[in-house]
Parts: C-alpha cells; structure tokens; sequence
C-alpha cells in the first residue's frame, strides 16, 4: 500500500532532488544553533538523541549506544526525535552539563538542533555521530559542521570520508554491540515459515537505505547461479520499509521471479525478533556495494553466524577470511538513482557475483566450516565491539574528566574597534560587536568615531569608547601631529575598560595609534583584513601602507574571505610564517526596513547596482550587459552611489530605463535601497568581498555577481545568487536567467544566527592561537 504525502511534501519532492537537498541543507544549517561556550566542570553522563523507537540504522546505533552506557554504569538519557518531544523535555539533565551525542546525520541535524529546548543546545559540547557509506561526502555535508564541537563514527571508512568535512579527524567510535543488551527472540526456524533440514542463506536490508547501494539484485543472482532451483537452499530475502519504494520491491519480485527456494519477507520485525531471524539462519549474504559499519554484518557475527560479504568499507575493517568469507570487488563510480549516495569523484564496490557464488556453494556443502567460522567471527566481534572505543573517547568529551583548557572561568573581555565615520566598516563593526555578545563566556566592548553615522542605531552604552577622529586632511594631519598625547589617552582610557583582546574590525588610517595604545598596555591585537591589495581608485594615499604596518603588529590576522588570505600569504615579509585565519562576510542589514519579496511590486523587473561606482566595479561592463539585455527583456535599473564623473557612467546615463543617481547614500537609507530591487547586480572585474552583496543577500534580493575574487566563495552556496564570468555578454546572461525563470528564495536569513555562528567560531580560532 503506498503512503500517502501531503500536498507540500508532493510538491517538494517535485523539486530537483540535488537542489533541493543543498538548498536545505544550507538553510538549515545557517538557521541552527552552533556549537560554542562550554560550561565549566565534569559531567556525570551522556545524553544521547535518536530515532530511539525507529527501525533503522541510526535508531539502532543510538540505542547500542545508550544501553553500553548504562551497562558501564555511566548516567544516560535518551532523547527520541521519532516522536513528538515532550514539553518539559529541558528537564532531562538536571546539571546543565552533559554532553549531547546526536546519532543524526549531518545534512539533518541542525533541523533536530531547532527542535531541542534552548537548555539542552547551550553551554554544553555537541557531538555529532555521523555514519557515511561512501569514500568523500556531498556538499550538504559540510554545513553543519559548525553546529558540533565534535564529530565521532562508527568506522575508519567514515572517518576517512569526513576527515575533510571536518577541521580534524573524527573519532572512531564504533557500535558497542558486544557492551549493549543485544536481546534475541527465543524463536526457532518454525516461527518464520523456514523448513529445519534447508540450508537458510539470509539477505537483510532496509529500502530507506538504498535499494542500489545494498544490491539486493546481485545477491539473488549469486543465490540463483550458486543452487538453481534447489530447494534444500533457500534465500530469505528480508527486506525492511518497503511501502514507499514500490519501484524498488517490483524490481526485486522480477528478479525473484518464478524460483520456488527465493522468500520475500517484507514483515519489519522488533529487534529481538530480527536479530532471532539472523539467528536461524545458516549463512549471512551481504553483497552491498558500500557501508558505513554494517549493522547487519556486525549483528551476525555476534550471533556466530556465517558470513558472505563484500571485501570493501566498512565491514571489510572486522571482516576477513579468519573469521568469514569476503567477496573480492572492483571499484566503480557510485551511481544512486535516488541521488542520495553521491559524492563528487566518489565509488563504491561492484562484487564478483561468481566468486559469490562459488563461496555459497563451499559454505552451504561444509557444515564445518560455518561452524568455525562462525564462532571465529563471534569472537571477532566480541573483542571489536566491546565499547572500548566509547569508554576511551568519553574523557574527551568531559565525562568523568576535566575540561579543555579553553574553557573559562571569567568571561572574555573584547573591545573592538573601527573608527570611520561611514560605510561598511562602522556596520561592521557593530554586527561583529552584537555577534560577540550573543557567545557565552565573552564580554564585547565597543569602541567608534564620535563622527560614525551607525551611532544613531545603536542601543545607549552600546559603545563603550568613543573616539574623536578627523574630518579632512587638516584634521588627519592634526591627530599626527598630536599622536604622543593621543596615545597616551587611548592607553588611559583603554585600561579602564580592561579588555583582554582588542580586534580592529577594519583598518583605518589612525589605527597605528590605538595599537601603540593596546601595546602600551600589553593587550594582544587581532587585525581583520578586509582587502589585502589596493583596489585602482579605492582608498586614500597610504591607507595600504598604513595597514602593513598594523597588520606587521598584530597578534593574530584574520582575512575576511579565502581570496584575501591567499592574498597575504604570498605578501612573506608582512606575514613572517604566520598563517591568517579565514573567516566569511555574514549577511547584514543597514536598517530594519522589511523588503516585500522580489517581483512582488508587478511593475518592470528592477536591476540595481548599488556601491562606489569605481573602474574596478565594472561599470563599463554593465552598459554593455544592459544594451545586450535590453534586447530581450524590460526592466528598470539604477545606478547608485558615489564615484568620479567617468565615460562608463556617462555610458549607463544614456540608456533606456538606466538611472545614474551619483551620491553617497546614508547608513539609515542603505536598506530601502536595496529593498527596492529585485536583482542586484555586482559586475566587478576584481573584489575581496562584497558588502552590497551581504545587504542584498540579507534582504532576499536576487544577486547576479561575476565570479572574481572573494565573491566566489561569497556566493557559491547560496541558491538565490547566478555567478558568470567578468565580461558583459556573460553578465546580461546571468540576467536572463534570473528573469526568464528566478531561483528559488531561500527561507528568511536569521542574520543574528549567522553573525553569532561567525563570531563563536572565529573567537575560538582567535583563542587557540593566542593561547599557544
């Protein structure tokens, strides 16, 4: 009987399936809590999130888990995310501590993360158990890497997979069957329909886990080339969650056919009553072509059972032909016409269905051999799943062991600073400030212009120093001439704010002062570097020089996108062998205006291109994009901002339905800006990150933006931005598409989230070096 979806869920699955999935993924995992400040103290137990009452790999791992820990005597509870959670679920752990292991995949488990009370997700570590049957993980893996401190798996396969999704390698942890209560029916042959004098070859899977990946079609082709019709050989094909899979289970009735020795038992039985059916059987056959453990495989072992399989994985790490018969393979392009286990450049395994056979035929003719097989192979697994892997790797998670050094006492005390007057370095300085506060354990201080516009949105006392700055070359030469006094007046007023770090969140030109300041003091400095070269036309005279010499004095340098630190590692003599952390741009929004959905007004498409009109920005390259546009689509543009009278802009002037609006734009009137727009277009021939682009990526915008510099790792992974190459034919292009068939809105971006994700995980980097 086929279930039956909702409406929404007919209409999702609709969608491209890759897509879908990213876009999801991505979403999600911007959304989701990220793992930061860690409560101080030991913990006396685990809690342990899964599909605790589900029939499935993950759900068994979990409750493996669970039941080895209170058999070794360590405080655990269990948490079922396959029911409804219970409103007074916060009350599980009275201590505040106990680390949670999410027995949940990455792609899904910042959606679990939302679901669980506040109480459960903060202050504590956050693992993550991930299993992966392939040899490199998809794109929608990677995203919720920030959600854990930590991320454990069941096998090396796994962690080999993970290894780069993951700052370091996971920890291998594999499924404590032998520690756990592995509980079997007391059932024989009789109960499943089986004859006592037939040998019983055992083939056990689940659909959900996919139908290609567990190769149900080669095991019955082995079976049948190995016995024919014989029917003192019977195949048992038990096969799991088959009422959503109607293709999958017709392709196996075909295979099956008319063979008389061939069941189909589709029955989804308890685990007792599984594991009794393992049990009963003579011969477990497993030809899968790729698995993260191998539940199955590990469960017949326990029950010193036979077994038949593929000498590839997983299973290949505790299986071998001591203890059982491996299937020799060939490794192909791994191909899943779900599309869920793909992976580019991954394989998996093609077994040898004859040398399967072959080993069927042994097996089956020599009693003897299963038995001591068998009872090797129980052995094996006995010594391999003693949950010594967990016992090891809980002080590394706090349980019954101090914490990391990291962790601690008093908050960190953070000032930072930026002193322009406008732009997007006071804006970002102040999201980074209201980032910082949202992370446990830190303290953000405060510290702009007295000129700066972002003043007047900020709460009272938001900004904990105010600095007098300068407006015009007058006033920059006054401050030089008085640098000695004014040093010693940042040093006076700084230690009263005892800070403990100080991060210029964008350098400016008098910055050299406030670190001759922080060094006066001994405070360390973190220098965030948004562009690492001078762009032609940007800044002032000796801006760049001026940020060496900061930079050159800093404790720790932080790059605001890959592109820039590539930028500052070739720049030797400035780094001197140090390494820049990277972080990334979050979305932001100027103001709280809210933007009605793109192409929501019902008038002409609306292009925007909003920022300093410089040659570099490629104005010259957008009339060209907008003549070639023009021709198949109307739609209104404007150009605005502020830059030098230029050709390219008399250019775009000229144009039918282009509007050139020369002028700098206020902090407050940013937002409404962009809001009006629904593309907007950043042509630029060079760029280290584009701030419009955050603006326009917080207000839901389209974005169409050339792929150069840092803008490529800006924009690849979000669903509502086109990339094209730098010339204009590519840009009308980019346009085209847009307009001929918009991408997909993500949900609303929780930009807080993100600024908070960003600050967490960038003042942990920051700590580790600083405390080496």
């Amino acid at each position: 009987m086929a279930v039956s979806l909702s409406l929404p869920h007919r209409l999702w699955r609709r969608l491209p399936r890759g897509p879908r999935r990213l876009a999801l993924a991505w979403a999600t995992a911007r959304l989701a809590p990220k793992a930061g400040h860690i409560a101080d103290g030991c913990a006396p137990g685990v809690i342990v999130v899964g599909e605790l009452s589900r029939a499935s790999g993950l759900g068994e791992g979990a409750r493996l888990m669970l039941d080895a820990l209170r058999k070794q005597g360590i405080p655990a509870a269990g948490i079922d995310i396959a029911k409804p959670l219970p409103p007074d679920l916060a009350a599980v752990d009275g201590t505040g501590r106990a680390p949670l292991i999410l027995h949940v995949n990455a792609p899904e488990l910042p959606r679990v993360l939302m679901r669980l009370p506040r109480a459960l997700r903060e202050n504590r570590r956050v693992i993550g158990y991930w299993a992966w049957e392939l040899p490199t993980v998809p794109r929608a893996w990677l995203y919720a890497r920030a959600c854990v401190h930590d991320v454990w798996c069941p096998s090396r396969f796994t962690a080999g997979a993970l290894a780069a999704a993951c700052d370091q390698r996971p920890t291998v942890v594999r499924h404590p069957l032998a520690a756990a209560d592995l509980a079997v029916a007391q059932v024989d042959r009789s109960a499943f329909g089986l004859p006592a004098d037939a040998v019983i070859v055992l083939v056990s899977f689940s659909l959900a886990s996919s139908f290609e990946r567990k190769n149900p079609l080669g095991s019955i082709a082995a079976f049948r080339a190995a016995f024919g019709m014989r029917m003192d050989r019977i195949l048992v094909l038990k096969v799991g969650h088959v009422a959503a899979y109607e293709d999958d289970l017709a392709a196996i009735r075909t295979a099956i056919a008319d063979a008389p020795n061939i069941r189909l038992d589709t029955t989804l039985y308890p685990g007792p009553e599984s594991r009794a059916l393992i049990g009963a059987s003579d011969i477990v056959l497993a030809l899968h072509r790729s698995e993260g453990f191998g539940l199955v495989v590990a469960e017949a072992m326990m029950l010193g059972r036979c077994v038949i399989a593929s000498d590839w994985s997983a299973t290949a790490e505790f299986l071998d032909a001591d203890c059982g018969l491996p299937v020799p393979v060939r490794t192909i392009r791994a191909r899943d016409p779900r599309g869920v286990f793909e992976a580019p450049g991954a394989v998996w395994a093609d077994p040898d269905l004859d040398e399967a056979a072959r080993l069927l035929r042994i097996a089956a003719d020599d009693p003897d051999l299963r038995r001591r097989l068998g009872s090797a192979a129980q052995a094996r697994a006995k010594a391999v799943f003693d949950g010594a892997d967990l016992r090891a790797a809980l002080p590394g998670i706090g349980v019954g062991a101090a914490q990391p050094d990291r962790v601690r006492s008093k908050p960190r005390r953070v000032l930072i600073w930026q002193w322009g007057r406008r732009g997007g370095g006071p804006r970002f300085a102040v999201d980074l400030f209201e980032g910082l506060r949202a992370v446990p354990g830190v303290q953000p201080l405060l510290s702009l212009s007295d000129r700066a516009e972002v003043l007047s949105q900020i709460g009272p006392g938001d900004c904990a120093l105010t600095v007098p700055t300068y407006n015009g070359a007058a006033q920059f030469l006054a401050r030089l001439f008085h640098a000695p006094s004014m040093v010693s007046w940042l040093a006076r007023r700084i230690a009263a704010l005892r800070p403990d770090m100080a991060i210029c969140a964008m350098p400016g030109l008098i910055d050299l002062l406030m670190a001759s300041a922080l060094r006066r003091i001994g405070v360390k400095i973190v220098v965030i570097v948004h562009d690492a070269m001078r762009h032609p036309g940007d800044g002032l005279p000796l801006q760049m020089t001026l940020q060496r010499l900061l930079v050159s004095r800093a404790d720790v340098v932080v790059a605001l996108s890959a592109h820039v630190a590539r930028q500052l590692h070739s720049q030797r003599l400035l780094m001197r062998g140090r390494v820049p952390l990277v972080a990334t741009l979050p979305p932001f929004a100027a103001s709280d205006v809210r933007a009605a959905p793109p192409f929501a007004h019902g008038g002409a498409p609306r292009i925007l291109m909003f920022g300093r009109l410089l040659p570099y920005k490629g104005i010259d390259l957008l009339g060209p994009a907008l003549t070639l546009l023009r021709g198949h689509h109307s739609f209104e543009c404007r150009v605005v901002g502020s830059g030098p009278p230029s050709l390219a802009l008399d250019v775009l002037a000229g144009l039918p339905g282009v509007h050139v609006e020369n002028m700098w734009v206020p902090e407050d009137a940013i937002q409404q800006t962009v809001a009006w727009a629904d593309i907007v277009v950043l042509p630029y021939r060079e760029a280290s990150q584009s701030g419009v682009g955050a603006v326009a990526l917080a207000s839901g915008r389209h974005v169409v933006a050339t792929a150069v510099g840092g803008l490529v790792e800006q924009f690849r992974d979000a669903p509502h931005a086109v990339l094209c190459a730098p010339d204009a034919a590519a840009i009308a292009r980019a346009l085209g598409d847009v307009l001929d068939a918009p991408p997909e809105l993500p949900p609303p971006i929780d930009q807080a989230a993100m600024w908070r994700e960003m600050a967490t995980d960038l003042m942990a980097r920051i700590e580790k070096v600083l405390d080496r």
